[in-house]
């Protein structure tokens, strides 16, 4: 009866462990994306450390340097053009996947914050509008091949009395000073 039993309970054995395994993301399968873990910078009195623009900042397989920033009333193309509610904020900054495996990053992964604690979402249609407008990659659920970097923008539609903006890298909790 017990050898009867054997195989089956070894398959079923076997297949638990595999399920539990994929579901817990402890074994990357084939075309599955492993996340490396990402170590913080130090946070003094809960506020994040900070940068400068120009400054190379890394955090566990990205790199990011913000280069420049603009605010426009207004964005277009030659076939659309976008309003803001308050005005835009455009920061240009370049990305790269020090990782051994293609990375993408999502629009949660950045904000912009103002003097007054004020945190902004990137405004999606936006930036995909300003990266057209300014012949910019894709960045936002693009993948980013290891070793390779990307040139490219973010938009912020903020109030227009905005001040003391800081841009947030929610990988690594860092604010960058914009210097507005």
């Amino acid at each position: 009866m017990l050898r009867k039993l054997f195989w089956p309970l070894l398959i079923i054995a076997v297949i638990i462990f595999i399920a539990a395994a994929y579901f817990t993301g402890n074994i990357p399968f084939v075309g599955q994306q492993s996340s490396t873990p990402v170590v913080p910078p130090p946070v003094t009195n809960g506020q994040p450390a900070s940068a400068n623009i120009g400054q190379a900042i890394g955090f566990g397989d990205w790199g990011y340097r913000v280069s420049s920033l603009e605010r426009r009333d207004k964005l277009e193309t030659e076939s659309k053009a976008l309003l803001p509610d308050g005005s835009f904020v455009i920061v240009h900054l370049t990305v790269t996947n020090n990782g051994k495996e293609p990375r993408s990053l999502a629009a949660g992964d950045f904000a912009l914050v103002d003097g007054l604690g004020r945190r902004y979402g990137v405004d999606t249609d936006a930036t995909d509008l300003a990266g057209v407008a300014l012949n910019k990659s894709k960045l936002l659920g693009a993948a980013i091949q290891p070793g390779l970097s990307k040139g490219s923008v973010l938009v912020f539609d903020v109030p227009g009395d905005a001040k003391g903006l800081s841009f947030r890298l929610f990988q690594g909790y860092l604010d960058v000073n914009l210097g507005q």
